[in-house]
């Protein structure tokens, strides 16, 4: 086995930890730990908030009473349709809402529209 100089030992072992995160130095104020979760907390809402509004833009205010953008998660946008027709005309301007989408929210890196259907709520009589 060959014997490896000191400073070649030390390139490896920091090579070897250099994936792991530095420690915190010292406690961290509430104010400041609440300000950095806060930050990233309101930044997903506005993201979320920004996509929902872009999407009633690209469908228009006729359609926008049928449909309800639900849920941004992950680059998805989840959209509450109605069963039937206006579920497959959604469908069928999938590619064009995404499009406007895209432009319109750039930051929010949009992957891809699902369809949730909303369940028919039924009167018990």
């Amino acid at each position: 086995m060959k014997k490896l100089s000191e400073s070649q030992e030390d390139q490896l072992l920091r090579s070897a930890t250099a994936w792991q995160r530095k420690p915190p130095k010292g406690p961290q104020q509430f104010g400041d730990a609440l300000g950095s979760y806060m930050k990233v907390y309101v930044d997903g809402l506005r993201r979320g908030g920004t996509v929902a509004a872009a999407f009633e833009q690209a469908i228009g205010s006729e359609l926008a009473h049928y449909y309800r953008a639900d849920q941004f998660t992950r680059g998805i946008l989840y959209i509450q349709s109605p069963p039937g027709p206006y579920m497959h005309r959604l469908k069928m301007m999938e590619a064009e809402i995404m499009e406007k989408l895209r432009a319109a929210c750039p930051g929010a890196k949009i992957k891809e529209i699902r369809i949730k259907v909303k369940s028919a709520k039924r009167s018990m009589r």
